[in-house]
């Protein structure tokens, strides 16, 4: 059996170099395109977040370079993240047929660590249904969703939300992975499709009217034609973005999270994270968190964590919480929790979630 060992040595690479030098000297040793089974064992003193983090970027950068992720491939992938006397020392395994060769490299760990104790992350089901969701938003008493053919309106009965009246929407062709979002101050609310923007009331009866706009969704950047991405001069393509501080950060279409600030010029990026990204304000910690999904594709299952940023790296600071199938959108609703839509891959059921942080006690 050819066994191919790579050991990662970079004295002074950070560890996302590290990540991005081990994947693409792995994609030089495997043939195009081809299936991997991949490992991560810690063996240092890392903590379980950031193993999950070294993960989650191996695996994007495979993916970027066209490999598949499979249990049952026949290349094998054993990553160990180990320590020295002199610090860390990564080493990757790899067997496939019968070849062995070894590369090396040491991260060196950010300077700055967060200082944040694990936190509580929790999720409330606010809808589940066949039809797909683009955006959800519960008030007290009313609910609102936006689907790709209408607008539906909810009234709470006792534990319920009951169907009350729906809208249609301009019929479109939409593009692949269509995005919608929902924005409502008082009795007034806003709908943004691609190159769609509406406008309505909630109460006292539900009302809507629609024009042609590329006009910016709420985030401040308009959706690029005909794509489901968004785009802002400066800035590479990018489906989400969350403000941290100072600076934002934009979840890029390469796979890769990145820095930017006020005005929106690139100062660095990392990996590990997927496409939808949104920051809360909890008073936890340090006080704003970063609730991210991991890279994956609509075929896979997913999960959201909290994150802080400590030396312009994300840390965990909660556990992962697993769905069955994939987020297929993730947008802020209020200061302290998030909306997210997922589509189960077993029932093919759509439903909307609050999810929310709790402190540690």
């Amino acid at each position: 059996m050819l066994r191919l060992i790579l050991v990662l040595f970079s004295l002074l690479a950070p560890p996302e170099d590290s990540v991005l030098e081990l994947a693409r000297k792995i994609a030089a040793a495997l043939g195009p395109r081809e299936a991997v089974a991949l490992t991560v064992r810690n063996a240092s003193s890392l903590a379980a977040a950031e193993v999950a983090g070294v993960r989650r970027e191996i695996e994007s950068q495979l993916r970027a370079r066209g490999f598949t992720l499979a249990s049952d491939a026949p290349a094998t992938v054993a990553v160990t993240l180990a320590e020295n006397w002199q610090g860390g020392v990564w080493i990757a395994e790899i067997r496939h047929g019968d070849k062995r060769e070894v590369v090396m490299v040491a991260p060196t760990r950010p300077r700055e660590r967060a200082a944040a104790t694990p936190m509580g992350i929790d999720r409330q089901l606010i809808l589940e249904q066949p039809d797909p969701i683009l955006d959800a938003v519960a008030l007290e008493s009313l609910l609102v969703v936006l689907e790709p053919t209408e607008v539906v309106f909810y009234e709470r009965k006792e534990a319920r939300w009951e169907r009350r009246q729906a809208i249609a929407l301009p019929q479109r062709v939409w593009p692949r992975d269509l995005r919608g979002r929902l924005a409502i101050e008082g009795d007034s609310f806003e709908a943004f499709l691609p190159g769609l923007a509406c406008k309505g009331k909630v109460q006292p009866e539900p009302a809507l009217q629609c024009e042609e706009s590329d006009a910016p969704w709420p985030i401040g950047a308009p959706l690029k034609k005909g794509s489901n991405t968004f785009e802002a001069e400066k800035l590479p393509p990018f489906y989400s973005t969350a403000r941290v501080g100072e600076y934002s950060l934009a979840a890029g279409v390469d796979g890769r999270t990145q820095w930017f600030d006020n005005a929106t010029a690139a100062t660095g990026s990392f990996g590990g994270w997927g496409s939808d990204i949104a920051a809360v304000e909890t008073g936890c910690g340090g006080g704003r968190q970063v609730l991210a999904t991991r890279p994956s594709d609509a075929n896979e299952t997913d999960a959201v964590q909290a994150y802080e940023i400590a030396g312009r790296q994300p840390v965990g600071v909660s556990p992962a919480l697993e769905f069955s199938g994939p987020v297929t959108a993730m947008w802020a609703s209020g200061p302290a929790s998030v909306v997210a839509i997922t589509r189960d891959l077993k029932t093919g059921q759509y439903a909307a979630f609050r999810i929310s942080l709790t402190c540690s006690r």
